[in-house]
């Protein structure tokens, strides 16, 4: 089975694998080795799903799955029967609220068949335990603000960035003042643009 949808481009906070992981395991004779890695993208998805299957040429099957949004996910039984591969490996990813993440699951064959629900079990539980591996990461979506305020102001400025510390900076001077680029979560945004202003007492430029 293979199920594809349209791409969220909206910002916003997300949860995703802290690192890459692998995990393994043996029922019934057959090995199950599970991967997952942080892809941005459908392309980069794809293209360590390659590179797994490259890794495990000689395996019987390497089924996989990636969720990058809510709205663009994709995942594949690789010759295994609909859907007791793709969809339980793309089950745990959505159990997990997870994105930008893809997950493949290898099958080595042992001999002995483990039926449509021992197969749903097998990947979707491997699924589960590479991603208990990984650990789950916040990703806070950044904003950068362009900050402009005359030399009479500056001190000002400096105070308040003092107070600030999630705010990181750079700093330019121009021949009548100082430029700071500013960047913070997104989700910050309006709180500190107004408590900014309101500190300078609007003698400030606030850019994005």
């Amino acid at each position: 089975m293979d199920r594809k949808d349209i791409k969220l481009s909206e910002a916003r906070e997300y949860f995703t694998i802290g690192k890459a992981a692998e995990t393994s395991t043996n029922i019934k004779g057959s090995i199950f080795i599970s991967h997952c890695a942080h892809v941005a993208t459908a392309n980069e998805a794809m293209d360590y799903i390659k590179s797994i299957r490259i890794k495990h040429i000689d395996a019987t099957h390497n089924c996989w799955a990636y969720r990058i949004s809510p709205n663009e996910y994709r995942f594949n039984d690789d010759g295994e029967p609909s859907g007791t591969a793709g969809q339980p490996i793309f089950q745990a990813l959505l159990g997990a609220n997870l994105e930008q993440t893809c997950i493949v699951v290898t099958r080595y064959y042992g001999g002995t068949k483990l039926g449509a629900g021992g197969l749903a079990r097998a990947y979707g539980g491997g699924a589960v335990a590479v991603l208990k591996e990984a650990k789950t990461l916040l990703v806070k979506p950044m904003i950068t603000l362009l900050i402009e305020v005359s030399f009479s102001e500056q001190n000002s400025l400096f105070h308040f960035l003092q107070s600030h510390p999630e705010i990181t900076t750079t700093t330019d001077y121009t021949a009548t003042g100082i430029q700071i680029k500013a960047s913070f979560y997104l989700s910050d945004r309006n709180k500190i643009v107004e408590l900014l202003t309101n500190s300078l007492r609007g003698r400030v430029q606030i850019t994005e």
